[in-house]
């Protein structure tokens, strides 16, 4: 049942994000994807680390919108 709702949410998510954020959300899709992907082998073989998995998401998800929001700046490797 819960394999249904990750993958419902996945879907209704991307949608939505489409919907309202166009070919920004398009373009950096994948950081969902990915993000989904990490939960379902979570929930399917319990071999990823959830916290893990969460802090690299909103890393990455912090580093994308911010980058979006200020074309001016660029993150580096630092």
């Amino acid at each position: 049942y819960f394999k249904e709702l990750l993958t419902k949410s996945k879907k209704d998510l991307h949608e939505m994000f489409k919907k309202t954020y166009g070919m920004v959300y398009e373009q950096n899709s994948y950081v969902f994807s990915d993000f989904f992907g990490e939960l379902e082998r979570y929930y399917t073989n319990g071999k990823s680390n959830l916290g893990d998995v969460m802090e690299s998401f909103f890393n990455i998800l912090y580093q994308k919108m911010f980058t979006v929001l200020n074309t001016q700046y660029k993150f580096d490797d630092k």
